[in-house]
């Protein structure tokens, strides 16, 4: 059976939990997350990106997706806007994202922009932005829309240890609100809610998400 939820009338689009799908099989893990795919219309995605496009498990999962831009959005245009393009102006290493937008099951890597370069005393906040083969996926409620990962890189050349997805989420949303966007903070459930605690397998891996997906207007 699958989960429903109903957002405001704003926007059209349901995130729908998918029963079954083909794809990457991720065990569900309680210290690793609960990654599963969601339905966005006839859209498929994951809610965490991955560390590789092969051999996908529960240890393999890197963050949760927390954003997701719609109505004209596009990876570069996001990238490029007015609230990212200088506060956000380095490049972090890649990550993987699985999706199928009808035309079948896709992988999309980014390095995605950062804020900072790696130090040993500092700290950078860094998103991911996916869509398919275009840059972009549409939907019919959405428009055209890309999805992101978020997080912050610690004392990346030193002690290094990564975490405040949500963090990280309220930094973009509020570079964005602060420009004049409409930002739907909270707006969507995406079933991959964190209390906090560390990776088992990686300490270094500080989990900690609400499980809600904040969408902003392009």
């Amino acid at each position: 059976m699958s989960a429903r939820f109903k957002p405001a009338a704003a926007l059209a689009a349901a995130v729908v939990l998918a029963a079954s799908v083909s794809g990457p099989m991720i065990a569900r893990a309680a210290e690793a997350g609960n990654a599963r795919a969601l339905y966005i219309g006839s859209d498929l995605f994951w809610n965490y990106d991955f560390t590789t496009k092969t051999g996908a498990g529960w240890n393999k999962v890197d963050w949760n997706v927390t954003l997701l831009f719609y109505n004209n959005a596009e990876v570069d245009k996001v990238k490029t806007s007015s609230p990212i393009r200088l506060p956000y102006k380095y490049a972090g290493g890649s990550m993987y994202a699985f999706m199928n937008d009808g035309g079948g099951n896709y992988f999309d890597s980014d390095r995605g922009p950062k804020t900072y370069t790696p130090s040993c005393f500092g700290d950078t906040r860094h998103f991911r932005i996916y869509a398919d083969a275009d840059d972009r996926m549409y939907s019919t409620g959405l428009g055209y829309w890309v999805f992101a990962t978020t997080h912050k890189d610690y004392n990346e050349l030193c002690a290094d240890y990564y975490g405040d997805t949500n963090g990280t989420e309220a930094d973009i949303a509020n570079r964005f609100a602060n420009k004049g966007y409409t930002v739907l903070r909270n707006y969507s459930y995406f079933y991959n809610y964190e209390p906090y605690h560390l990776d088992p397998h990686d300490k270094k891996h500080r989990w900690q998400c609400d499980g809600y997906a904040t969408y902003i207007r392009m």
